[in-house]
């Protein structure tokens, strides 16, 4: 059947639409809307998804854009075909609901998914313009750089690069392979009340393509945390990037 290239297509209402007229691929736009239904839906591990005649039929499109979406869904490690049983649902993305603060350590934790993270570096730097001011420290001032690698289920999701003010309490010779927020408040003895967070996105590079296992310019999300105590001291600034593919993050609204 013919791409129709004169309106936008969706699968279903709060899904994400397929632009026709974009440059992105159809397939990979139907790819990533069905990841995202996949999160919104709440789909579990050995759920059937639709075949590819329902999705041809829900998003207007042909069947081999669909069968192109699929076949990367199945290179991502997401879903398995069956011949007589149709695709399977094996690795389900995860979701990121900000609704409260908590570490990604305690998040995975409490959905039975787990978490692993290798510690690239850690060390006492000077810090840059957008840490001095994300931490509130002067030009002289040392602070602690952390740059991990998190695994989620034994697959790298995050690229991370944490900054910690010196009055923390922390240094390099403490165990950063768990949770930081755990280890803040427990060798610091420094409660994290609140925080915030800006998501962009951009194209990967060295040496994230190197540690996510992606290709270069693949989408990734960025996001810069910055977190504060209950005096509204900043103690802590996050910057990192995460794979698009498999994670997501989930914001609901409600009408005042």
């Amino acid at each position: 059947m013919a791409e129709s290239s004169k309106r936008k297509l969706m699968a279903d209402s709060g899904g994400p639409q397929l632009e026709p007229q974009s440059p992105i691929p159809l397939y990979y736009q139907l790819k990533e809307a069905l990841i995202s239904r996949l999160s919104r839906e709440r789909y579990k591990v050995g759920d059937r998804i639709p075949t590819e005649a329902e999705l041809v039929k829900e998003y207007q499109v042909s069947r081999t854009t669909v069968r192109q979406a699929l076949n990367e869904l199945v290179h991502d490690g997401i879903i398995t075909r069956h011949r007589g049983r149709g695709s399977i649902l094996v690795k389900p993305p995860v979701q990121d609901r900000p609704s409260h603060l908590v570490g990604l350590t305690e998040e995975m934790k409490a959905r039975g998914r787990k978490v692993r993270s290798d510690v690239l570096e850690c060390k006492w730097i000077g810090p840059s313009l957008s840490v001095r001011q994300a931490l509130d420290v002067h030009h002289s001032d040392q602070v602690l750089l952390i740059v991990r690698v998190r695994y989620i289920d034994g697959e790298p999701v995050f690229y991370t690069k944490e900054y910690l003010p010196a009055w923390i309490g922390l240094t390099p010779d403490d165990d950063f392979t768990g949770s930081l927020f755990e280890l803040i408040k427990t060798r610091g003895g420094v409660h994290i009340a609140k925080g915030d967070m800006t998501v962009t996105a951009v194209a990967a590079q060295f040496p994230e393509t190197e540690y996510l296992d992606v290709p270069e310019a693949f989408p990734l999300l960025r996001n810069l945390r910055s977190f504060y105590t209950m005096e509204d001291q900043p103690c802590g600034y996050v910057d990192q990037v995460c794979r698009s593919d498999r994670y997501h993050y989930f914001v609901q609204f409600s009408a005042k």
